[in-house]
């Protein structure tokens, strides 16, 4: 699931996959300032409360997008959540802060059906 209106530059990112109304959902970006961080996760938290989800953890991390996602603290967290049922979906506002580059794709994630994550 994405933010359909990203926080970041480029174009509209669409939602992916759906979740039931009142579904736990995770928030996760990346940036290198905190406070743009803080704005992203707001947006998003603002679109999950209008799609009936609610926000059960935010996270976000500093590590650079060159790095794979699973060696990221705010990620690693994030999928724990997933792993262990605590969250049934996951919102970001683009792919690519999840997956280094496009070729990479998104990371399978455990307890989600291929396809609920980001483009």
């Amino acid at each position: 699931m994405t933010n359909p209106t990203p926080t970041t530059a480029g174009p509209p990112a669409p939602t992916v996959g759906a979740a039931q109304a009142g579904a736990d959902v995770a928030l996760y970006t990346t940036s290198v300032n905190s406070r743009v961080a803080a704005v992203t996760l707001a947006a998003l938290a603002e679109f999950t409360t209008r799609q009936g989800w609610t926000v059960v953890h935010q996270a976000y991390g500093f590590t650079p997008l060159h790095v794979p996602a699973r060696l990221r603290t705010g990620w690693r967290t994030v999928a724990q959540l997933l792993d262990r049922g605590r969250a049934a979906g996951l919102v970001v506002p683009a792919e690519h802060e999840i997956a280094r580059n496009p070729s990479e794709g998104a990371p399978k994630l455990p307890g989600l059906p291929s396809g609920l994550h980001g483009r």
